[in-house]
């Protein structure tokens, strides 16, 4: 339970530093900045980078947990 708190904890932390960047599709570097927070922050996941319309996205996954972290003019994170 405690293990599952922490995981709270850090994945509302990452949250709160992303959404304090103004990254949207007309902001190329902050949105590339935001994208290198989310790969710092879960290094040790398996990272694919593309770009889709001149929009960076990336995919970030493990065996256990799928996030993808994409760039559409917000950040979505989906776990699947």
């Amino acid at each position: 339970m405690e293990q599952d708190q922490q995981i709270i904890h850090k994945a509302r932390k990452l949250g709160e530093k992303l959404i304090a960047i103004p990254s949207t599709a007309d902001n190329p570097e902050e949105l590339r900045h935001a994208l290198d927070i989310a790969k710092m922050e879960l290094q040790g996941f398996a990272v694919e980078e593309f770009e889709g319309s001149g929009i960076p996205s990336v995919l970030i996954s493990g065996s256990s947990q799928k996030l993808t972290v994409k760039r559409r003019g917000g950040l979505t994170v989906l776990q699947a």
